[in-house]
């Protein structure tokens, strides 16, 4: 136990949070109001109110071919076509032109404007396109004789072609204008939507070809070009959506009278399955080989073939909308304290599924030689998103003057957004077997003189239970009064796995037998992001003088069941190994080979939640901001990973093994193997959080109620947070020949909490600085395990009679496990005095569950022939495990006095889990890490470090004023307990054998930490 004082109080005062209560409940009212309105309103003079229901199964079905059967010996294009099948249960849309449904420019006969969709779905809702081929195709014996003789120079381009199912269940668009040069809204203007769907909503895709497949028949077959870019295969389904909203604009003067209101709100429900699918065999270019050894056919060379900018892509969305009022005015004169109001109401409980399938997406040259080809894949997608609800909320106000309330009660624009999901789950996958090129399959031929270019492309995948972005927004150039702006949003999750899987076979470059060629993989991504829940609500004050402009946000998120996971699945990645069995055959000789700047990153949460308030003006006079973040995970398992699994079975719970990042082949004579700058992440947390409030004043800032509060509570009752990554670096293979292989700067990470906050309030005054209270308080519970693991092989071949350098350099791997993460800052400054200063900050936090963080790298030279120098640089093994980090920091700077003020910081924290780290950077078993006849071995700079807190804190109060008119009450309270065993081990085997010469082993550091309670505690009280 290490206590610096005893701490008065744990909690933040009652009274603090009586704003809070106030705020949730006036936005609970006004969600219950709106939700009475849609249902309910009153006949309205001028409306369009369109009633729809569906009940039978709607279906349609497309697909064909659009091919051309011969490859000119000048030029071929098949470009901007477009095939499909659209299947909708109900459509409201605009009219051809329109810019709303509903368009009111004079206040006559204008009584309650209404516009309002009510839309029901209880059949299926099909959408398939099967059976399509889109591009070139030469192959076939109907096509022989036109494809015979010479193609030299010949430029074919498939490009700009669509295939596209889209299936939907309702989709409407209820919007509102209303302008008039000056103008008075004495009476409610009402846009709603209601969407329900009962039945499954599905779309398919199944492409045989979008691209070229191109058989040599005959002649010569030289300076070819072939060109496949900017084609789409795109599947989406949704169930519901929507476009909500009003617009209310006036150039000289708006108001909102007593008995006028802007209302806007959608409700959605959602069950069933929606499900979108897209398969496509072939996105590219193949080119067909000979059918047998008896009738060879031409293999191209001096040609380039190209395949960019396509895309295969499946979307499915269970509830989707946009709801939104804005305001746009010279000056705004608001009568009535709830003047614009803007709510979204959805809830699925069904199954959504979003899958996107490629054979191969890129070049295939199957012929029996290549020779002084360019080979270019480069900028193509491959995607799956699945999300069960997704919105965006808000209100807008602007005016050219200013924006003023009533006299009594401030006037509140409210974004009120509540989604739930009791569904089956929420699936991605995006599944490539082939991303690349691939030449010179067979063994009876070879890759010469080669260019090689893999770069750019992304297979990603997003799976969501429910999204959310929730604004509210005031702007003016003049004053602001009496006007403030609130944004409450309530998230459930209840039920069902959310899951995401980016699966890649082989991404990068293939050649059997390669000579005097090149392969370039840069750039390249693979991602793969789950969230069970996700929301981001902001809320803007900005104008000149502002007086009585409160912000207050308030965000719940609640997951009572269901698991969240992120996996990137990846086999190759780099110059993929042909293998016979199990054993690599490929060949290749004064090759240049570079696999650098690529990503893979799984990233898992079950809550996240982003919280901003700003205020900003020439002056502030009491204008407060509060936020309130709530985030309770109950129950169910998150997990990211980053690995390969595509060898091991049975589903769903594989063994991963490592995933091979390089260059890979049976040997490597002459040439350069670069392997740098790659990352493999892995990030898995249950309950992520950002708050911040910011008031900015170019003057002073006064008054009682100018101040701010954040809270935050985030409880982790149950669940593992357990992240992975598995991967190997560098190059495989016999080397010989003078062949160098250099890996460097890349890095392998693993991230783990149970919760995560990042708290702050910031008060800058450009004068004086008044009676502000601020107040921050976070509370933090984990009960679960958490675990970060990264396991990393650094490959360099091994040696026969090589003389080639061989360099491994500046590479991390790093794993970072930790149940409860708090950076709590409080920052003030003014540029005169501050006086009547209240701050208080406060950090809570308990763990109960294990934590472990365990790293290991393996690296090994060797090669009893080897004569070529080696070096092991500047690699780096980290290990943290932590069951409670935190930074408290309040920092308060005058330029002149600072007089009357107190500021409190308070400090708990309570462990009682087992934390583990251990960190070991190894050679293979057996053998010492650099081994054989080097000609210079250097093993330098290489560091270990495993570092395990039970409790880590970094508390501190910094305020600093001029000489003598210092005076402030300061009060700073840590507790730490800690009943858990910590454990830290490093270990490593940095050693070299049978090396000739230059023998250099220096700088490396082994270092293993471990501390029960650890703060570092400071109070500065200085001058300028």
């Amino acid at each position: 136990m290490s206590r610096h004082t005893t701490s008065p109080s744990r909690r933040l005062p009652r009274h603090h949070l009586a704003p809070l209560a106030a705020a949730v409940a006036l936005l609970s009212a006004a969600l219950g109001a709106q939700a009475q309105i849609i249902s309910a309103g009153s006949p309205a003079v001028i409306s369009a109110t369109p009633t729809q229901s569906s009940g039978g199964p709607v279906t349609a079905i497309g697909g064909g071919s659009l091919v051309l059967g011969t490859l000119d010996p000048v030029t071929t294009n098949n470009s901007d076509n477009s095939i499909g099948a659209s299947a909708h249960g109900n459509e409201h849309q605009l009219a051809s032109g329109a810019t709303a449904a509903l368009t009111i420019t004079s206040q006559a006969g204008a009584t309650n404007p209404t516009v309002a969709a009510v839309q029901a779905v209880t059949g299926a809702v099909t959408a398939n396109t099967t059976n399509t081929t889109v591009g070139i195709d030469t192959t076939g014996t109907a096509n022989a004789l036109a494809n015979t003789g010479n193609r030299i120079g010949s430029t074919a381009n498939v490009s700009g072609n669509k295939v596209l199912s889209q299936a939907t269940g309702n989709s409407d668009v209820a919007t509102m204008a209303i302008s008039a040069p000056t103008l008075t809204l004495g009476t409610p203007a009402i846009a709603g939507t209601v969407q329900a769907v009962q039945s499954d909503i599905s779309a398919n895709n199944n492409t045989n070809l979008l691209g070229a497949n191109i058989q040599p028949r005959s002649g010569s077959w030289t300076g070819l070009s072939v060109n496949v870019s900017g084609n789409a295969a795109d599947t989406d389904a949704t169930a519901n959506q929507s476009k909500t909203g009003i617009a209310v604009s006036s150039p000289a003067d708006l108001t909102i009278s007593a008995a006028g209101v802007l209302s806007s709100g959608v409700i959605q429900v959602q069950t069933g399955t929606t499900k979108a699918i897209s398969n496509v065999n072939t996105l590219g270019t193949v080119i067909q080989g000979s059918p047998s050894i008896f009738t060879p056919t031409p293999s191209p060379s001096g040609s380039s073939f190209n395949t960019s900018g396509n895309q295969a892509t499946a979307s499915a969305q269970g509830n989707q909308q946009s709801n939104h009022i804005a305001m746009d005015a010279g000056t705004v004169q608001l009568d009535v304290a709830l003047p614009a109001n803007a709510n979204s109401i959805q809830s699925a409980s069904g199954s959504t599924q979003a899958q996107s399938n490629v054979g191969m997406l890129g070049v295939n040259n199957l012929a029996t030689n290549s020779s002084d080809n360019q080979y270019i894949v480069n900028g193509n997608t491959v995607g799956a998103s699945a999300s069960g609800n997704s919105g965006s909320t808000g209100v807008s106000v602007l005016a050219d003057s200013s924006i003023t309330g009533p006299a009594g009660p401030t006037a509140m624009v409210s974004v009120g957004n509540a989604q739930s999901f009791t569904g089956t789950g929420v699936s991605a996958l995006a599944k490539v077997t082939q991303l690349g090129s691939s030449v010179a399959p067979s063994a009876l031929g070879n890759s010469s003189g080669d260019t090689q270019t893999i770069s750019g492309n992304k297979v990603s995948t997003s799976a969501q239970g429910s999204d959310a972005t929730n604004t509210a927004s005031l702007q003016a150039s003049g004053s602001i009064d009496n006007t403030g702006a609130t944004v409450n949003s309530v998230q459930t999750h209840l039920s069902g796995n959310v899951w995401a899987t980016t699966e890649v076979t082989t991404l990068g470059s293939r050649a059997l037998f390669s000579q005097d060629g090149s392969q370039t993989i840069t750039g390249n991504s693979l991602l793969a992001t789950a969230q069970s829940t996700q929301a981001s609500n902001a809320v803007t004050i900005t104008g000149g003088t502002l007086d009585m402009t409160p912000a207050a946000i308030a965000s719940t998120q609640t997951h009572t069941a269901g698991n969240t996971s992120a996996t990137v699945d990846v086999a190759q990645l780099g110059s993929a190994r042909t293998t016979l069995g199990l054993v690599p055959i490929n060949i290749y000789t004064r090759d240049q080979q570079t696999v650098s700047g690529n990503n893979l990153t799984a990233i898992a949460s079950s809550q996240t939640a982003s919280n901003q308030a700003a205020i900003t003006g020439t002056s502030l006079d009491n204008a407060g901001a509060l936020i309130a973040n709530s985030q309770i995970h109950l129950s169910g398992n998150v997990s990211a990973t980053v690995a390969n699994l595509n060898q091991t079975s049975p589903a769903p719970t594989p063994s991963p093994t490592m995933t091979m990042v390089g260059v890979s082949g049976l040997s490597l004579s002459g040439g350069q193997s670069v392997v740098s700058d790659n990352k493999a992440n892995a990030d898995a947390n249950i309950n992520l959080a950002a708050n911040a409030v910011t008031l900015k004043s170019d003057t002073s800032m006064n008054g009682p109620g100018t101040g701010a509060v954040v809270g935050n509570v985030q409880e982790a009752q149950a669940g593992n947070a357990t992240s992975l990554v598995r991967v190997d670096f560098g190059v495989s293979g016999l080397r010989s020949g003078g062949h160098e292989a250099i890996v460097s700067d890349n890095s392998a990470s693993a991230s783990a909490s149970q919760n995560q906050a990042i708290n702050t309030i910031s008060q800058k005054a450009g004068t004086s600085l008044n009676g502000s209270q601020l107040l921050l308080g976070s509370d933090q519970k984990a009960a679960g395990n958490t675990s970060a693991t990264v396991a990393t092989n650094l490959l360099t071949g091994a040696g026969a009679g090589n003389g080639g350098a061989t360099t491994v350099s500046d590479n991390q791997a790093s794993t970072s496990a930790r149940a409860n993460v708090a950076n709590n800052v409080i920052a003030l400054d003014s540029t005169t005095a501050t006086g009547g200063l209240t701050s208080l900050l406060s950090n809570l936090q308990t763990n109960g569950g294990q934590v472990s963080a365990n790293t290991s790298m393996t690296i090994g030279v060797q090669g009893a022939l080897d004569t070529g120098a080696v070096t092991v640089s500047g690699n780096a093994v980290d290990a943290l495990g932590a069951g409670n980090a935190a930074l408290n920091s309040i920092n308060a700077a005058a330029g002149t006095a600072f007089n009357g003020n107190s500021a409190n910081l308070l400090n708990t924290q309570t462990n009682n889990g087992a934390i583990t780290a251990t960190a070991a950077l190894n050679a293979p078993a057996g053998q010492p890490m650099v081994s054989g006849g080097a000609s210079g071995s250097n093993l330098l700079n290489n560091t270990v470090t495993a570092t395990a807190y039970g409790n880590n804190a970094v508390n501190q109060i910094n305020i600093v004023a001029l000489p003598g008119q210092l005076a402030a009450s300061t009060n700073l309270t840590s507790t730490q307990i800690n009943t858990g065993a910590v454990t830290a081990t490093a270990g490593g085997n940095i050693s070299s054998g049978g090396v000739s010469t230059g023998n250099n082993i220096s700088g490396n550091r082994i270092s293993a930490v471990a501390v029960g309670n650890n703060a570092v505690s400071s109070m500065t009280l200085g001058v300028k």
